[in-house]
């Protein structure tokens, strides 16, 4: 174990401590603010009673996969406090690596009588020994007098992490000098350097956007550095961006809290589904991960769970005021009218009015928005609502299989009563899809990602706005069709034959790190990803 003070008997020893705890708070002083932080408190009861050199220890707590505990100790008429972390459960002792360390910042608190605190700061450098403190940090006379409370000592340690080293899975590719040529930024974290895509980094986060396109001072220098993160974390963060699975219990909550720093919603989302699907942690804990990382889809979708004990259904409502007057040359009353299209998983969808006299026929319909020539179809539970003058409501339902070569279908209302305008809603709940993959996850369309794209890509009728040197890293294919020596390096816009758009969106949703793979399998292999 490891203390501020080294001996309890040298003095030399201890100003030498004193002097490295001082030079400690001076270095991390001088270093950003982390985002890590947590605050360990306990009630150590019957405090007066301690005996000398033995340890009082407080329960375990985790946080950012690693236990955390609090020891005080009387030692040499003196309190002794102390944190300890263990980083690896006891009973996997062949999965704890030969070196791992954490770097942190520690204050200590001690809570008095009337309300006064006692406060030391000092750097922890926790490594194999996994403890750390101070052995004098407050005579032991000066405790019983001004802090113990009805035999009860109160305390905290607040702790902030800058950096930890061999903690967690291992890494799966890397972002060193070795993507020197499919990348155009290089990101410092700490003493590492990242060499990413400034363009793709900024079609996935609205912070990376304005720093590397927007009007900073930054954008324009070689080595961006960043504040007041892990650069372990920060390596995570990358390769899911990058498309790996690279996700699980050690790293989630370091993940999740660059991603909600970064505001970086994909990584958000893939946090979200970890925690929904695979995570081992506890619930409470998952809670504390969701409200601290602010995984609001994910304390949403769970409390649902939790209060109906049912999965949810792809279920939306589609809701318009039709105005049923004259049309515009102000002769017959409207026959036929569409409510606007609204994007729902991944499909456009619309409700469809026709009118004779004062019986009225409705349907659902549904546009793919990627021309396929594959067959799909949607199995759906459809329920209509109409409400007349006098605000009475009317209630019908109806299943369909929608499909790319389907007949229209209605449900008839029939003596509808209203003035100019009929409410309608329509509530749609999916039962069943065939041929649409997952539905779209993201676009790459012009409207959502020409200002974050370096050249298009035209397959079939279809136009996807991407990046050159992000699929460059991920495919020697793309690299040798937008770096090497083939004509189209040089175009904005590449034609690709013999592909299908709608698999072909699949495809770049992978790339780009969704969880869309479906039945495209043929292109990972074309495009030797």
């Amino acid at each position: 174990m490891e203390t501020g003070d080294l001996s309890k008997n040298d003095s030399d020893a201890e100003k030498t401590a004193k002097k490295r705890k001082f030079d400690e708070i001076s270095k991390i002083s001088k270093q950003e603010i982390s985002g890590k932080k947590f605050v360990l408190r306990n009630i150590y009861e019957n405090a007066a009673d301690f005996v000398d050199e033995k340890s009082n220890f407080s329960r375990n707590e985790e946080y950012f996969n690693v236990t955390w505990y609090m020891n005080l100790m009387r030692e040499d008429n003196h309190l002794g406090f102390y944190v300890y972390c263990d980083p690896y459960d006891d009973e996997n002792e062949q999965l704890k690596p030969e070196n791992w360390s954490i770097q942190a910042k520690i204050d200590f608190k001690v809570f008095g009588i009337d309300g006064n605190v006692f406060n030391e700061s000092m750097g922890g450098y926790f490594k194999t020994d996994k403890g750390y403190g101070i052995s004098h940090f407050m005579e032991w006379e000066k405790v019983e007098k001004e802090y113990i409370c009805n035999g009860n000592l109160t305390v905290e340690a607040h702790l902030t992490i800058f950096e930890t080293v061999g903690l967690g899975r291992e890494k799966i590719r890397s972002f060193d000098e070795s993507q020197k040529d499919v990348s155009d930024g290089i990101l410092k974290v700490r003493n590492t350097n990242f060499y990413v895509s400034k363009t793709f980094l900024a079609a996935q986060s609205t912070f990376f956007k304005s720093l590397f396109l927007g009007k900073f001072s930054e954008s324009k220098e070689s080595i961006i550095p960043l504040t007041g993160i892990d650069p372990l974390d920060f390596h995570f963060l990358l390769e899911v961006l990058y498309g790996e699975s690279a996700i699980d219990d050690t790293n989630v909550e370091g993940v999740a809290l660059l991603a909600d720093m970064y505001d970086i919603p994909l990584v958000i989302r893939k946090c979200e589904e970890f925690l929904l699907e695979k995570s081992e942690k506890h619930v409470e804990e998952k809670f504390r991960i969701a409200d601290s990382c602010h995984l609001e889809n994910w304390k949403k979708v769970t409390k649902g769970k939790l209060e109906s004990g049912k999965t949810g259904q792809k279920t939306f409502v589609l809701k318009n005021l039709f105005k049923m007057g004259t049309d515009d040359s102000g002769g017959e009353p409207q026959r036929n009218a569409t409510s606007l299209r609204e994007e729902h998983f991944g499909c456009f969808w619309f409700i469809h009015l026709t009118r004779e006299d004062d019986d009225f026929k409705f349907s659902v319909n549904v546009v793919n928005p990627l021309s396929t020539s594959k067959k799909w179809s949607i199995d759906a539970e459809i329920e209509f609502k109409t409400f007349d003058s006098w605000d009475d409501e009317t209630v019908k339902t109806m299943s369909h299989c929608f499909e790319n070569e389907g007949p229209e279908q209605f449900l008839e209302f029939e003596n509808r009563y209203f003035d100019e305008h009929l409410p309608v809603e329509a509530r749609v709940t999916i039962k069943k899809s065939i041929g649409l993959g997952t539905g779209n996850i993201r676009r790459f369309d012009k409207f959502s990602q020409k200002d974050v794209s370096d050249v298009v890509l035209n397959v079939g009728d279809a136009k996807f706005y991407v990046i050159k040197m992000f699929l460059a890293a991920q495919s020697p294919f793309f690299k040798d069709l937008f770096f090497g020596i083939f004509s189209e390096s040089a175009k904005s816009e590449v034609s690709l034959t013999g592909d299908d758009p709608l698999d072909f969106h699949s495809f770049l949703e992978v790339l780009y790190g969704e969880s869309a793979i479906n039945g495209f399998i043929d292109f990972s292999f074309f495009f030797s990803n």
